[in-house]
């Protein structure tokens, strides 16, 4: 092949310049549509770490009562190895008013974006023994405020009611 007919074929394609810009903008267009999807896996990752938590500490609450007769508020005395601060979330526990005190827990994010959830356990009589029940719920939207205290049932057997902007989530 001569130097004039390499001349001729470049005329005749795209220059370089312009089949790296497509494929820049096809690179863009992909990153456009995953990245959304990778974002939405990640928080869905740091989210898996409070349902954990505030479940464990939803059970290990209901064992401490059936062992002790009331609940606590210290991480520690629940003997659960979770700490009350993690990279994304703060966690505590609360004793409520009633008789005997219902506890609640919440995981309060530390980041925006996430999620926030409250467990809580309250007793209910049935044939005049004490039972515990228990819930978790999860914010519909990420907030950086947990859900404020579901509401007891009547009837044990019936579900603790989540507060509005929340559903509850298996324990």
């Amino acid at each position: 092949m001569t130097l004039s007919s390499n001349r001729n074929n470049r005329k005749k394609g795209l220059p370089v310049i312009v089949w790296v810009l497509i494929a820049i903008g096809a690179l863009m267009l992909i990153a456009a549509i995953v990245l959304p999807s990778f974002m939405c896996q990640a928080h869905k990752r740091k989210q898996a770490e409070p349902k954990a938590y505030v479940g464990m500490m939803v059970r290990s609450e209901q064992a401490y009562f059936l062992e002790q007769g009331k609940f606590t508020s210290s991480l520690n005395e629940l003997q659960v190895g979770i700490p009350s601060e993690s990279t994304d979330y703060r966690y505590a526990l609360t004793l409520q008013d009633g008789s005997p005190q219902p506890v609640m827990i919440t995981a309060v994010p530390k980041k925006s974006g996430l999620k926030s959830y409250t467990g809580v356990v309250f007793v209910s009589e049935v044939n005049q023994e004490a039972s515990t029940v228990g819930q978790i719920c999860e914010t519909e939207q990420p907030s950086p405020t947990p859900p404020v205290m579901p509401i007891a049932p009547q009837n044990i057997s019936k579900p603790i009611l989540c507060p509005p902007g929340s559903q509850a989530i298996n324990k």
